[in-house]
């Protein structure tokens, strides 16, 4: 998405980070994210915020899936439910672009996770809402976000 610069957008297509959003890091709040907390929806959405070309966006996701994090050091693997609306922790280290595999869909979605895009609560990369992340002021445990699924460890990459 493009804009002018008095309607919210960057002219690279990100939207710009407004007061009152929880950023979890960007490039002026670099840090190492420890884990990161999405909810899974079958109905994707665009990200407001990052623009890389694999990032997933608006499409029909699968509606019940495996999710395969792939990690700076492991595969995590999720089994996601119809309507769950669960949250997910998927624990890292994390890489600069964190490839998840979407049994079903095709292809594979990236999140960008070394934080030279914003990473920001609330915003949907495709099928992903992003919560919170561990540390910072969008830390799960502040947010008192409960998450009822636990990764199955699939073995180091």
């Amino acid at each position: 998405r493009t804009g002018s610069s008095n309607d919210g957008h960057h002219d690279n297509g990100s939207y710009k980070v407004k007061q009152g959003d929880c950023v979890i890091c960007d490039k002026e709040n670099k840090k190492t994210i420890e884990s990161l907390t999405i909810q899974y929806f079958p109905s994707g959405k665009n990200s407001k915020y990052q623009t890389k070309e694999n990032v997933c966006g608006a499409d029909s996701y699968p509606p019940s899936t495996t999710l395969t994090f792939h990690t700076k050091t492991s595969k995590v693997t999720y089994s996601v439910e119809k309507d769950s609306g669960q949250a997910i922790v998927v624990p890292g280290p994390f890489a600069a672009d964190t490839e998840v595999e979407i049994a079903g869909f095709g292809k594979s979605c990236y999140i960008h996770t070394s934080c030279s895009q914003p990473l920001v609560a609330g915003d949907f990369l495709g099928p992903f809402k992003i919560l919170a992340a561990t540390p910072g002021k969008c830390d799960s445990r502040a947010s008192g976000i409960s998450p009822s699924r636990l990764p199955v460890p699939t073995g180091g990459s």
